[in-house]
C-alpha cells in the first residue's frame, strides 16, 4: 500500500469517529483548522500508531489543512530521520497553540533542540513557532541530559521580554528540568532566579513563580 492509500485509510478510520461539538469547542478557544472533524487526541493516536513510523507517510499528512492529519503525522513520523535540513516543513506548518505542543512531542525526540532554540526562539518567529521549540526543550530533558545549559540560560533568558505567556510557562518547565539534572545545573538555575528576584516585569514575576527547586 502506497502513502496516498495509507493516507485514504487513515482519513476513512477518523471520519468515523467526527465530533461536530469538539470542533465547536476548539473554534470558541481560538484553535482554527481549514477543516477539522473533532476527534479526540487519543483516537487520533490509537488510529495513527499502526502506521509508524513511516515517514514518507508523515509528510504526506503534513502537507494536508485536516486537523486530525495533520496530527496523526506528528505520530507517524521518525524523529530519527528529521534533520535540521527539513525542521523548516515541520515548524512552517504550526498555526495553533495544538499543533505546537504535539510537534513539540515529536521534536523533544530529536537531536536538534540546539539548533532549533539558535534558529527559531526570535522575536520575529511565530509565536506558535517558539512556543513548539520551548517545548521541545523541555521534553528533550526527559530523555536526556542538556549538553550546554547555559546557552539555553543565555537564549531563554534573552526571549523573556517579547515571549508570551504560554512560551515562558515552557520556559520554566525547561528550567525546572534543567535544575533536577544536576547540583551544577541547579546552581545555574538558582543564579538565574536570584538575577531577577527583585524585577518587576510580569514575565519575571510569572517565571519566579513558575520554577520549581526540589
Amino acid at each position: 500500500m502506497n502513502a496516498t492509500a495509507k493516507m485514504a485509510a487513515l482519513l476513512a478510520a477518523l471520519r468515523t469517529e467526527m465530533n461536530g461539538a469538539v470542533v465547536e469547542a476548539m473554534e470558541e478557544r481560538g484553535i482554527h483548522y481549514p477543516l477539522s472533524y473533532g476527534v479526540s487526541l487519543s483516537t487520533i493516536r490509537r488510529i495513527a500508531t499502526p502506521y509508524a513510523p513511516d515517514h514518507a507517510l508523515a509528510r504526506l499528512l503534513y502537507r494536508q489543512q485536516v486537523r486530525e492529519l495533520q496530527l496523526a503525522a506528528l505520530i507517524v513520523a521518525d524523529p530519527r530521520q528529521i534533520t535540521p535540513e527539513e525542521a523548516p516543513f515541520w515548524l512552517e506548518g504550526v498555526q495553533n497553540g495544538e499543533l505546537a505542543e504535539n510537534l513539540a512531542r515529536l521534536l523533544g525526540e530529536t537531536q536538534l533542540v540546539p539548533v532549533l532554540l539558535q534558529k527559531y526562539t526570535g522575536r520575529t518567529q511565530s509565536h506558535f513557532v517558539r512556543y513548539a521549540v520551548l517545548l521541545s526543550a523541555a521534553r528533550s530533558m526527559l530523555f536526556r541530559p542538556c549538553q550546554a545549559p547555559e546557552e539555553l540560560l543565555r537564549i531563554l533568558s534573552d526571549m523573556r521580554s517579547y515571549a508570551s505567556f504560554p512560551e515562558l510557562r515552557a520556559m520554566a518547565t525547561s528550567l525546572t528540568r534543567l535544575a533536577a539534572q544536576g547540583a551544577g545545573e541547579k546552581e545555574i538555575v538558582t543564579t538565574f532566579l536570584q538575577s531577577i528576584e527583585h524585577s518587576e516585569a510580569s514575565y519575571d514575576r510569572f517565571l519566579r513563580d513558575e520554577i520549581f527547586l526540589s
